[in-house]
């Protein structure tokens, strides 16, 4: 008996500690960009973004991003690039709708008066 419990329980930590990761990139012109959504639960998830100025030219100091996904959106005014790049990582909810391997995901940045839009792909698929 003590056996059989012991095997529900550990059963019961494998689902609790289930975890997917979705990663979407893509690459336009000017930019290349990677959002990584680690969905740790039905309605929790953390992300990170990555972008890099891959143009011709000095790569801008700072960018506005707007970032569009089915299970939300996310956007920054005035994020500083560093070296041409620029990275947020900790960024999650509880309690929300989470990024699904098929989720279509677009990416606006804009910077000195210009604009990309860049639509990113489960680079899993």
């Amino acid at each position: 008996m003590k056996k059989a419990v012991g095997v529900f329980a550990f059963f019961l930590l494998l689902l609790g500690c289930s975890q997917e990761t979705h990663r979407f990139e893509g690459t336009g012109d000017f930019w290349d960009v990677r959002f990584q959504a680690e969905v740790t639960g039905e309605d929790r998830q953390t992300s990170s973004l990555q972008i890099r100025y891959i143009g011709d030219g000095e790569a801008p100091s700072t960018v506005d991003y707007y970032l569009d996904t089915p299970a939300g959106e996310s956007s920054r005014t005035g994020a500083l690039l560093e070296d041409g790049a620029f990275q947020y990582s900790g960024g999650g909810c509880s309690g929300c709708a989470v990024n699904e391997a098929d989720d279509d995901i677009v990416f606006t940045i804009d910077w000195d008066g210009e604009s990309e839009q860049i639509e990113l792909q489960n680079e899993d698929q």
